[in-house]
This record gives structure tokens, sequence and C-alpha cells, in this order.
């Protein structure tokens, strides 16, 4: 492990003990983590995310160790460092690649819609793409190097709308909600009808019947 020999090395060289920093990045489920360490004035970063806090604080170690100890040019021990961190960032691209095109599946089929179908257009040596849901087109306004992630961040941009108009349904029914306790009315009563594979509801507030369009979910 690195942080040995650089706690090794700063003991050796009577400097203070390396004081190291950890940013936690990503979401909850799958959390990445980036590390800084201060050794004799100097900070070095991991600009690579890691998967663990171990790791970073790793990493950082690392890069470290080598600027004090390696008898490489300057020039050469960059491009190796920057080599291994492009090899971290390809690998954690790899493997969360589709992320959030299974994440939009598996949301479809809660909610009873259309299933996500992509299409991709190239542009010079770039990608670009959108998804359709039903009639509702969801497109990304990168460019991408690859199919597969420009698919991906359609998928994202498709999420994060659909999130918002579930919000703002829920959100209409709190404020309705309160309307009628500030008013003194009785509280709504919801009615919800199937029909095929649509779903109608009607809210009745005060003996007044508001009906909604017909939706898939």
């Amino acid at each position: 492990m690195y942080k040995s020999k650089l706690q090794e090395l700063c003991h050796k060289q009577k400097w203070a003990l390396p004081k190291y920093t950890c940013v936690r990045d990503g979401k909850d489920h799958c959390p990445l983590f980036k590390a800084s360490v201060v050794v004799s004035g100097t900070t070095f970063h991991t600009p690579a995310a890691c998967k663990s806090s171990k790791q970073a604080h790793n990493d950082a170690a690392q890069v470290a160790f080598l600027h004090f100890t390696s008898a490489e040019p300057s020039t050469q021990r960059s491009e190796y460092v920057e080599k291994t961190n492009n090899e971290k960032e390809v690998a954690l691209k790899q493997e969360f690649q589709g992320e959030f095109k299974t994440k939009l599946q598996m949301y479809t089929r809660r909610k009873n819609l259309d299933l996500p179908v992509y299409h991709s257009e190239k542009e010079g040596v770039s990608f670009r793409a959108r998804v359709c849901i039903g009639k509702d087109r969801f497109q990304s306004q990168e460019l991408h190097e690859t199919v597969a992630e420009a698919e991906d961040a359609a998928a994202q941009a498709a999420l994060l709308l659909l999130s918002t108009y579930s919000f703002r349904e829920h959100s209409y029914k709190i404020l309705l909600r309160e309307l009628t306790d500030n008013e003194g009315f009785f509280l709504p009563t919801y009615t919800t009808i199937r029909a095929d594979e649509t779903f109608t509801s009607t809210v009745e507030v005060e003996g007044e019947a508001f009906q909604g369009a017909a939706a898939k979910s």
C-alpha cells in the first residue's frame, strides 16, 4: 500500500505525517470518491474517481510517493500518472455504461409506459441520440464518442424530465388538498377507471367532478 510507503518516507525525511482529505460524489447506490494528500507543503490529488475512499487515499499517496522517489524525468513521470488516471476513467466508464438505459426501462415498466426506442445519428466523428417513449421524444444535447454513450445520455435526459412530470402531478394533489383544507371543504375524492391499456381519473370536490385526460399510468 502506498499509504504505508508514503508514511515511511515522511519519517525518513523527518516531515510531518501526510494529511488526507476525501470527497464523496455520485449516487448513494454507486458512490465515487476523490482524495487529496498534503506532503511537505505540496498537495497531490487523484483526478480519477475511485469506488472506495480507501482506494482514493491510496491513489493520492501513490502520486505523492512517486513524485518524491521517482528517478524519472518529470515529463515522463507526468505521462505515467496521466496514463494511469486515463485507464481508471475508461474502466469506470465501461462499468457504469448503460446505467440510465436500464433505469429508464425499469421506470417505463413500473409506470406501464411504452418501452424506450432509441435512434442515433452520427455527426462527424461523434454521436447524438434520442429516445422515444410512445409519442414523447427525449434527446441529449451533447455529442458523445460512441453510440452507447449517446443512448445512455438520452435515457438520462428522459428520466430527468419524466421524474419532473411525476413530481408536478404529485404536487398538484398536495396543492388541492391544502386548498380544500383552507376553504373548509371536504377532502377530494379520486376515482380511476381503466379502459384497455389506459386510465382515466376523476376528482370530486364539494359535489363538482373534474376529469383528467386518459393516460397509460
